[in-house]
C-alpha cells in the first residue's frame, strides 16, 4: 500500500481520514510529542504511536486481553530490546 501523507494534527483528538492499515504505520499523527518510551500498560492513541514510528521507533501492539504470560513474555522482550535502543513501546 502506498503510505499516505503524514501531515500533523493539532491534537490527539483531531478529526483526520482513516489509515490504511490497522494498527497504523503511517499517516496522520500529533505533531505536538510522541508517547513515551518502554513498556506501557494502557492503550495509547494511534495518533501519538504514529509520531513515535516516524521518528524511527518500534511500536510493539497487542490485542487486550491477552493471556498475562504472553504480555510478560513480550514486556521482557521489551527491556532486552531497549538496551540497544531506547525508541521501544510496548
Amino acid at each position: 500500500m502506498p503510505a499516505p501523507a503524514s501531515p500533523h494534527i493539532a491534537e490527539v483528538t483531531s478529526p483526520h481520514g482513516p489509515y490504511n492499515s490497522n494498527p497504523p504505520t503511517s499517516g496522520w499523527h500529533y505533531g505536538g510529542g510522541t508517547a513515551p518510551w518502554g513498556v506501557q500498560t494502557q492503550p495509547i492513541a494511534d495518533e501519538l504511536t504514529v509520531h513515535n514510528l516516524e521518528h524511527g521507533g518500534v511500536v510493539i501492539h497487542y490485542r487486550q486481553g491477552l493471556d498475562q504470560a504472553t504480555v510478560d513474555q513480550l514486556t521482557t522482550l521489551t527491556r532486552q530490546l531497549q538496551q540497544q535502543s531506547p525508541c521501544i513501546i510496548l
